[in-house]
């Protein structure tokens, strides 16, 4: 239930497993007949998978390095302490039955090799679920045994195509054994998620829980007999071999000291077992958590479903705890797609990396190894193993492609450092070796976009070095890269971006920070959950933005996502909470309901999608990215309104959204806004519904921008007008459009074709147009202008914007503020003051330094790939030709130094930064400035809307003849 699954769920994961077990057996009994039949069996790996970064070395053991010299801080916060020493984690008798699976001689030639054969991979599964006994499970298990068998078929196969030296073949093989041992490792994750049943809940009797003590002593006694007899054996058989002059053998002597150290951590075991041990769990990069007083006995699970384990019994709650576990389980059971290292300090004595965490139980590792005992203290450190090679690495590069979005730290050596900038960022996005300049056509693709629109800066750390302050520095800034916290330093641009990196860098820093400008469209996407009957119009269920790199998912993930972001946003009350998310399930899945699916993405045509596909996925064509999609669920017949159940009319009946969209309507119409509306919503805010808190902020924002100002005294006047600029000027667009259904469903009535960021730079352009026409005469017209100014200069503050309307005027406003003349504050801040229809602004210098002329340019070369659906074709070409010669006037007179990353754009076929490079070569300044004089300027550009914004631009008393006339 913590997983929020249930039976519906089960039956969904069910079905997919069945579905792979029928064609993990026919890919089977094909295996031998020939690559052919298995290969149309086979799930193709992505295009990402088959390329690795050659400067992944081996992970080099911590040895006899003392724990403190190499402990990495992963967080900042200081430990949770958790007791679990009133229940534990595991019982007695699961600790039976993993000494009877684990503890025998057998184990003795098994531990000697670090291959998992077929067996351990069917078995492994079988430790971690000792007490999960349901038939759906055991049907689980056997499609996981029919995929160990086809991986066993191909290991085989893979052997007789080396012994025939036929290695096109074998390369082959080698690549659908990844692919399935990946296929085996995520269907096991999944089915380790899968509700469980504990058969020791049934019962508390006191008597079961004795006769499980008194089984767990007996097994050991047992097993401590059968070494002790065993190396009774060995003992006589090597004092025979003496005694008859032959040498000892060297397995037999092994043997005879593996038994000896197994009996002694047997007898450890059996003298401590009710002792407890606090566990300190570290992701790297990502948390740092310890819990206290776990009882020792649950160490008898290996590290893997030990994790597992304590992860089921920590509360969702214990967000650091349970998020900190949560990662490392799912590093863990990836890893056949990302190598992980699990490290291991017990009473900060070093154990190295384990390289059998899933099958070896942890207990076991530690009696056999550690001089002191019991242990106090047990650490588990869990690092993708290319993070940690970079950590440690005496020399490490950070490179990101906007933060949150990609990023990679790496060893800084030789093969790095003679990588070109364009290649480091290309790895960073498709992981692809950075020393190879050749590559598959797609990563030529990237190579090309990434030359067209990416910007690079860099800035070296001497403090990040290889001493143990220095790693963790590493460490945290790896940490706030993922965790989206990261800010960007002051860098050195880097317009030659097919440099090398040595020609970049001080050779001799420790720790650099290589930043790449994304090159992609960054679009967030829209999702619309809408109902109907065959009869009634289609009713808007769930309206929710989703993370830019969500995409591509299965209709069951996405569907999942958009209820529980609704609900999470949503006020739901207590009684109904759970049956909210099945409600709306049900039209989709119940046979009652008929339903049909149907799916648009990015306004094509729908397709009909079935809800239990799960490898059926939602995406867009190759190079391109999701904006916006309209999931519609076509039923027989919907509830009437008078049968309708509490969970069916919260998303059937919302009130918040109609209380929203009539204060609009009311403030749109000129008309008082319904002010019994306004205290509900505000309740509705206070009670802690996130939707409505942002649907008020687009109640405000209409309210000032439509400026029907009630006063009839001047000063009131002013005081309204005053309001309107400072409402206005601090309301986050990008925020407000992302987070407000009420704005995105105005939006959609008057500019439908708009992706959620084009919305944002829609709301921008009109209040540009508002700010300007107010600013154009009246009282207090130097304050106005101030705020027209600072708006265009710095825009809503959340996110700038690279639409050519926005831009061209943030670049002729910034020639014309840093060609005025330099002045000082009393404080010494240098600033520029510029005259705008007879008033004075101030500006202060931020957007002169280089941070701002490296963004001016990552955001020139990222309009020319601008949708622009407002503008019609000969609307867009005035539109970028004004902003090349806006982008012109300012790289000549003050970022001379751009004209390189230009030249380097234009090649690669940036046709807005090659119009730049033209104008570089043979226009004057002069000559062109002319034509952009400030106050013209800001009349005409700013007050002419684009043509498809003229219609919501009469909503608010913004049209004018100046909206489709040419400029």
């Amino acid at each position: 239930a913590r997983l929020g699954r249930d039976a519906r769920d089960e039956a969904v994961l069910i079905e997919k497993y069945s579905r792979c077990m029928d064609d993990a057996a026919a890919a089977s009994s094909d295996a031998a007949a020939g690559e052919e039949k298995l290969a149309a069996v086979a799930v193709a790996a992505s295009d990402g998978d088959d390329a690795s970064y050659e400067v992944r070395l081996g992970m080099t053991a911590a040895g006899e390095e003392k724990f403190d010299a190499i402990t990495i801080e992963a967080s900042a916060g200081s430990f949770e302490d958790d007791s679990f020493a009133s229940a534990s984690s595991v019982n007695e008798q699961d600790g039976v039955e993993l000494l009877a699976a684990l503890c025998g001689e057998e184990d003795y030639f098994a531990s000697a090799s670090s291959d998992a054969d077929t067996p351990a991979r069917k078995s492994e599964g079988r430790i971690a679920r000792a007490y999960s006994i349901s038939e759906d499970e055991k049907e689980c298990d056997n499609v996981l045994d029919k995929l160990s068998d086809l991986i066993a078929d191909l290991e085989s196969q893979l052997a007789l195509q080396r012994e025939a030296g036929d290695d096109e073949a074998a390369a082959a093989t080698e690549a659908k054994i990844e692919e399935w041992t990946r296929r085996y490792d995520e269907l096991y994750h999944q089915l380790r998620n899968l509700p469980r049943y504990d058969s020791a809940s049934d019962s508390d009797d006191d008597a079961s829980t004795e006769a499980e003590d008194n089984s767990l002593d007996a097994r050991l006694e047992e097993r401590l007999a059968k070494v002790a007899a065993s190396i009774a054996e060995q003992e006589a058989l090597l004092a025979s071999q003496r005694a008859a002059g032959y040498r000892e053998a060297a397995d037999a002597t092994a043997h005879l000291d593996w038994l000896k150290r197994h009996e002694r951590a047997l007898r450890r075991i059996e003298a401590t077992r009710h002792e407890t041990v606090d566990v300190r769990i570290i992701v790297l990069g990502e948390g740092d958590e310890e819990i206290s007083a776990l009882p020792l006995v649950s160490l008898l699970r290996p590290i893997a479903p030990l994790l597992e384990d304590l992860l089921i019994e920590t509360e969702p709650a214990k967000e650091e705890l349970y998020s900190t576990l949560k990662i490392a389980d799912d590093m863990i059971a990836l890893r056949s797609s990302e190598p992980v290292t699990v490290e291991m300090w017990c009473d900060h004595e070093s154990l190295g990396p384990a390289s059998d965490f899933d099958k070896k139980p942890a207990l076991l590792y530690l009696a056999e190894q550690v001089e002191v005992w019991p242990p106090s203290q047990l650490t588990v450190r869990v690092s993708y193993q290319h993070e940690l090679e970079a950590v440690m690495a005496p020399r490490c590069l950070l490179a990101i492609v906007d933060p949150g979005i990609n990023y990679v730290a790496m060893p800084m050596d030789g093969a790095v450092l003679d990588a070109p900038l364009v290649n480091i960022a290309r790895y960073v996005l498709s992981k692809d070796d950075p020393s190879e300049v050749r590559g598959s056509a797609q990563q030529q693709r990237l190579l090309e976009q990434l030359r067209r629109t990416a910007v690079a800066g860099l800035v070296c750390d001497k403090e990040a070095d290889n001493t143990r302050h220095g790693q963790a520095e590493r460490v945290s800034l790896l940490k706030e890269v993922r965790n989206g916290t990261f800010k960007v330093p002051e860098l050195q641009p880097i317009h030659a971006i097919d440099a090398k990196l040595r020609d970049a860098i001080d050779e001799t820093a420790p720790f650099a920070v290589l930043y790449f400008s994304s090159p992609r469209e960054a679009v967030e996407p829209r999702v619309t959950l809408s109902v109907r009957d065959a009869d009634s119009a289609p009713m808007l269920l769930a309206d929710v933005v989703l993370r830019k790199d969500y995409f591509p998912k299965s209709l069951f993930e996405l569907l999942s996502s958009v209820i529980n972001i609704t609900k999470g946003q949503a006020t739901i009350p207590s009684k109904i909470e759970k049956e909210v998310g099945m409600a709306l399930l049900d039209f989709a899945i119940q046979p009652k309901y008929s339903a049909v699916i149907l799916v648009a993405v990015n306004g094509e045509e729908p397709r009909k999608m079935s809800f239990s596909c799960v490898d059926e996925k939602i995406g867009a064509p190759p190079g391109k990215a999701v904006a916006r999609v309209a999931i519609n669920v076509v039923v027989a017949a919907l509830p009437a309104p008078g049968t309708r159940t509490p969970e069916q009319r919260f998303w059937l009946e919302s009130r918040a959204a109609r209380l929203a969209d009539e204060c609009v309507a009311a403030l749109v119409a000129g008309e008082p806004i319904p002010r019994d509306h306004l205290k509900r919503l505000n309740v509705m805010k206070d009670l802690g519904d996130a939707r409505v808190r942002e649907d008020l902020t687009w109640i405000q924002f209409v309210g000032h921008l439509r400026a029907k100002r009630t006063a009839k005294k001047m000063k009131e006047m002013d005081a309204q007008r005053k309001d309107m600029f400072d409402g206005l000027s601090r309301i986050r667009l990008s925020t407000l459009c992302r987070m407000s259904a009420a704005c995105r469903r105005f939006l959609d009535e008057h500019c439908p074709a708009l992706d959620v960021r084009a919305c944002a730079d829609a709301l921008q352009m009109l209040v540009l147009k508002r700010f300007s026409l107010e600013a154009s005469s009246g009282r207090g017209l130097k304050d106005h202008v101030h705020d027209l100014v600072t708006y265009v200069m710095e825009g809503p503050s959340d996110e700038a914007s690279d639409h050519p309307h926005v831009l061209a005027a943030r670049l002729v406003f910034s020639y014309w503020i840093a060609s005025g003349e330099p002045h000082r504050t009393e404080e010494g801040e240098p600033f520029r003051r510029v005259k705008l229809r007879g008033e004075p602004a101030v500006c202060y210098e931020t957007f002169l330094n280089e941070a701002g002329r490296r963004d001016i340019v990552a955001l020139v070369l990222r309009a020319d790939v601008y949708a622009c659906a407002e503008y019609d074709a000969d609307g867009l070409r005035r539109a970028r030709h004004t902003l090349a010669d806006a982008a012109f006037l300012w790289t000549k007179r003050f970022d001379a130094a751009a004209t390189r990353r230009y030249e380097v754009a234009a090649a690669a076929g940036n046709v807005l930064a090659g119009e730049i490079v033209k104008r570089l070569d043979s226009t004057d300044t002069a000559t062109l400035s002319r034509k952009y004089k400030l106050d013209a300027f800001a009349t005409r550009h700013l007050e002419t809307l684009p043509p498809g914004l003229s219609g919501v631009g009469a909503v608010f008393d913004l049209a004018s003849k100046n909206d489709a006339a040419a400029r």
